[in-house]
């Protein structure tokens, strides 16, 4: 993975990237892929 992809992420988290992209940061975190995807309803009003 390029520095400039981690940079990238760090400095906006929301940012879209591919499936082989979080599996790379899991590897390399030691952590399986779920671990870091978060899932937040949208807030829609009633």
């Amino acid at each position: 993975m390029s520095y400039r992809t981690v940079q990238g992420v760090w400095r906006d988290p929301y940012r879209e990237i591919s499936i082989r992209t979080l599996e790379k940061f899991a590897k390399a975190l030691g952590v399986p892929s779920h671990e870091l995807i978060e899932d937040v309803p949208d807030e829609t009003p009633t």
